[in-house]
């Protein structure tokens, strides 16, 4: 190690090139490094931006979410979103609409096919909103909002529907969750 003095800066560099300056009337720091073209200044900067970011990654928690289709791998990332930042906008939360109106519409379908498909004897008074879901589903997504209320209240009401219900708990084509939905009327929007 050796010295090099001038003016009020005593400036001590050791044999790897760094150099301390010693300001006697400020104090000491570091002043920098004496390197070819400031590649070990470089790979010092890198190696602190590498330790923050090593730092920031352990604050991070990772979470694996396994499961099989309809268990709510996607219900807990959606709740986290929104309990941990600023939730959803207008765009997302219309999107989720259209998604949830979807899934019922599914539901509806599967409900249907099962009872064609099954020994149920459906009335003719009850064949077209049956036929509606079980064979046009795709076209009650595209009608506007209190329609489509009406219709799915209407298919809640057949006793085909009913019956297909109570003697076909797990049909396997029915979503887990359609029991939810059957518990909570469709209501007309204000």
């Amino acid at each position: 190690m050796f010295m090099i003095a001038g003016r009020n800066v005593i400036r001590l560099v050791n044999k790897s090139g760094l150099c301390y300056d010693e300001d006697r009337d400020m104090g000491s720091g570091l002043c920098g490094l004496k390197g070819r073209n400031g590649d070990e200044m470089k790979s010092r900067q890198i190696d602190s931006e590498l330790k923050k970011d090593h730092v920031s990654e352990r604050r991070k928690i990772k979470i694996l979410l396994v499961g099989s289709a309809d268990s709510g791998k996607s219900t807990i990332v959606k709740q986290m979103r929104l309990i941990h930042s600023a939730g959803f906008n207008e765009t997302e939360a219309i999107d989720a609409i259209f998604v949830i109106r979807k899934n019922i519409v599914d539901a509806f379908h599967a409900i249907a096919v099962g009872v064609e498909q099954t020994n149920i004897d459906i009335p003719e008074g009850e064949k077209p909103v049956l036929e509606q879901f079980s064979h046009h589903s795709h076209e009650i997504e595209t009608m506007d909002e209190n329609s489509e209320r009406q219709l799915l209240n209407d298919f809640l009401k057949l006793e085909s529907v009913k019956l297909f219900l109570a003697k076909n708990t797990t049909w396997p084509t029915i979503p887990d969750n359609y029991a939810y939905r059957l518990t909570l009327p469709l209501k007309q929007q204000e």
